[in-house]
């Protein structure tokens, strides 16, 4: 086999083997939250970074109840909807007005003790948490033209409630969710704050 054909036969190969992709950037989100609903309808995805704007949604369902003196987990691993419809997002200073995204965004949460509070009182819980996910856009609905791919990184707050104290020793949510809200700062300690008593 002559040098010219070698070559030839060397990039068809690579060409097979190594199809084009989108290159993958990694982003810091240093803004925007994550919201989910205490009866598992659909929430919303807002991030923000440096020249860098994404939006979906979620369907997932929150905690509802808490047990006074349980090591509470607000850990979890968020998947974008499928819902039939566009988004705008802004990627490294690049506006793309129309593109179908998928993501999975996995929060790592402190975990904390639920404390013991008053009957009928209610209550927002807070503790640290990361960010460590991946975005995705498409061009197309089907999804197979890609045009940005990103690795996500953050810190943040997540906050969960309100959560009623229904008993000496277990919170009911019958409203409200879960929210992981991402900041640039560093996250507060572990904290809770009392909304007063809530409506039967």
């Amino acid at each position: 086999m002559s040098h010219g054909w070698r070559m030839y036969f060397l990039a068809i190969i690579a060409g097979v083997s190594c199809p084009l992709a989108a290159f993958a950037e990694s982003t810091a989100i240093t803004s925007g939250s994550v919201s989910v609903a205490w009866d598992g309808t659909a929430g919303t995805i807002e991030l923000r970074g440096t020249g860098t704007h994404l939006v979906a949604e979620e369907v997932q369902s929150a905690p509802l109840s808490l047990q006074t003196g349980q090591q509470a987990n607000l850990s979890t691993t968020i998947v974008t909807s499928t819902a039939n419809r566009s988004f705008s997002a802004t990627v490294s200073g690049t506006t793309y007005p129309t593109v179908w995204v998928k993501g999975t965004l996995t929060f790592t949460a402190t975990p904390f003790a639920v404390p013991s509070e008053p009957v009928g009182s209610e209550h927002f819980f807070s503790t640290p948490t990361t960010l460590a996910g991946q975005f995705f856009g498409y061009s197309d609905q089907a999804m197979t033209k890609q045009v940005f791919a990103l690795s996500l990184s953050g810190s943040g707050v997540s906050t969960i409630g309100p959560m009623r104290a229904v008993s000496p020793d277990t919170y009911i949510m019958r409203s409200g969710g879960v929210t992981y809200r991402l900041t640039s700062a560093a996250p507060p300690p572990i904290s809770s704050a009392d909304v007063g008593a809530g409506t039967k």
